[in-house]
């Protein structure tokens, strides 16, 4: 391919003289010649543009797969931060049940020992005392039920 020189457009002027047959077949063979010249750069032409549209097919195509890549990239980057801020969400609840537990497990033997002292000293009013922390525990507790249940259905 690279001893052929490159295509050139054939130019021959028309002030060829007719004579005799032999001048006669020199214009026919120049008539086939340009004819020829003629397809053959149609037939680069075509292939110069099949070739760039081939280029262009396959630059499409790539350029669609990165774009469908860093889409798909997105997503899966949006999907780990969610689960990550649900994670986190599901952490502080458990930590927050974790202290409201601890808190009402310390409150529970304080109210204990100030029922001691109470029934030590009247008894009416250790009946008294002993029923309203009982209540305070058991609305502590059925909120934290309910916290549960709520929970549970998310």
């Amino acid at each position: 391919c690279t001893a052929m020189p490159s295509p050139r457009i054939l130019e021959i002027s028309r002030t060829i003289a007719v004579q005799d047959e032999e001048d006669h077949q020199l214009v026919k063979l120049q008539c086939q010649i340009e004819k020829i010249s003629a397809k053959n750069r149609q037939r680069l032409a075509t292939a110069a543009q099949r070739h760039v549209e081939r280029v262009r097919k396959r630059y499409i195509k790539i350029k669609q797969a990165q774009q469908s890549r860093a889409q798909l990239r997105a997503e899966a980057r949006l999907l780990r931060e969610e689960r990550r801020r649900e994670n986190i969400r599901r952490m502080k609840e458990a930590n927050s049940k974790e202290q409201q537990q601890s808190l009402e497990a310390k409150a529970r033997p304080s109210a204990i020992q100030h029922e001691d002292n109470d029934e030590e000293g009247a008894s009416s009013s250790s009946s008294e005392s002993s029923s309203s922390s009982s209540s305070s525990s058991s609305s502590s507790s059925s909120s934290s039920s309910d916290a549960s249940e709520s929970d549970k259905e998310s």
